[in-house]
């Protein structure tokens, strides 16, 4: 019996055609967005194995749903070799037939962002310049390729912070991010970002990945992961591993911890938002009595959540946390309390306040 040489390539393109399990579940998840057609998403690119999954694996999928892609790729300016790399993401968005941005923030971004690491602060260059390309494009989110095992990362990191339930349920699929969130001088824009590969293991993702070989698409390497001077990057190839061979699953399990928690979390941070709104004195200060009437763990959330909205500190340590509340305690008033970047919160009688009082 004799093969039809147009019927076996016909069946060859459709097995090409046919979306792989990672590809049909992130269709799922885009279609779960409910965007109208002709809606435009940017990817946040690195070019790293991760971005460039995600960067795929939507070029794929997002025909189906009438979506639109666009990659971005941030050069921080804090190595040699970031100009090449921003050159290879280009290259690679080229390959993958779509439009590309290649975005640059100036390299002394520490000294634009005083009282915290280098880290941080090139972290808010980076969401500052992606912010403002999906309002310039008028783009409906951003998308970003954290997997469930940086979802493990970030909840462990926060634990050993301290950071409370608020830090343990770790990232949203969707969320919203108000940039910029430090300072005060203008009105932040809320940004919607989008993760929907929180539930994919690193595994899944770079398999994946790897897949695309076959495209002549591989991905860049960034030599600052493999370094162990970051506490992420120890928690990465050193904690996790280990806990892993502990606890086959621990990795899972972690991930899992931030979701099952955000339910609680978001029910005490209603209450509390509802309760400092009633605790807000004219011109801002906090009423002592209304906040001590509260339960001890909505009294933590009213004081984080009213210097959030005060100050410009992007993250009030636990230990800053109770020092403030011990301004609460009678006979307390009169005391100072740093929280970090110059802001200072002081207590008398029945009010507290916050103020500036390092110059930025």
């Amino acid at each position: 019996m004799q093969t039809d040489p147009a019927a076996a390539h016909s069946a060859t393109e459709q097995r090409s055609n046919a979306l792989s399990g990672f590809e049909q579940r992130l269709l799922a998840r885009t279609r779960d967005l409910g965007c109208p057609a002709g809606s435009e998403i940017v990817v946040g690119f690195s070019g790293g194995a991760d971005s460039l999954a995600l960067a795929a694996a939507l070029c794929r999928v997002a025909g189906k749903t009438g979506l639109a892609v666009r990659l971005a790729h941030v050069d921080h300016a804090l190595r040699a070799s970031s100009g090449e790399e921003q050159d290879q993401a280009r290259r690679l968005a080229t390959r993958l037939e779509v439009p590309f941005h290649g975005l640059r923030v100036r390299g002394d971004c520490q000294t634009r962002h005083p009282g915290v690491g280098l880290e941080e602060a090139a972290r808010r260059e980076r969401y500052q310049a992606l912010s403002d390309l999906v309002s310039e494009r008028g783009a409906a989110l951003l998308a970003l390729a954290h997997h469930a095992t940086d979802q493990a990362e970030t909840v462990l990191l926060h634990l050993l912070r301290g950071a409370g339930l608020a830090g343990v349920t770790g990232m949203a699929e969707r969320s919203t991010l108000p940039v910029p969130w430090w300072g005060r001088r203008e009105a932040p824009t809320e940004l919607t970002i989008w993760r929907p590969l929180l539930s994919e293991s690193r595994h899944e993702v770079r398999r994946y990945a790897a897949s695309l070989a076959r495209l002549g698409l591989a991905p860049i390497s960034d030599p600052s992961n493999a370094e162990l001077g970051p506490r992420r990057n120890r928690l990465r190839h050193q904690a996790l591993p280990l806990l892993e061979q502990i606890a086959p699953g621990a990795i899972a399990a972690l991930a899992r911890h931030g979701r099952l928690v955000a339910e609680d979390e978001a029910l005490l941070t209603a209450l509390a938002s509802a309760a400092l709104r009633e605790a807000t004195l004219p011109g801002g200060g906090l009423a002592v009595t209304a906040v001590t009437r509260q339960p001890l763990a909505l009294r933590r959330r009213i004081v984080r959540a009213w210097l959030r909205d005060r100050t410009a500190v992007d993250a009030i340590s636990a230990d800053r946390t109770e020092a403030v509340l011990g301004l609460l305690r009678p006979g307390e008033g009169g005391r100072r309390i740093e929280v970090g970047e110059g802001w200072v919160v002081s207590g008398r009688g029945n009010r507290l306040d916050v103020v500036l009082e390092l110059a930025r």
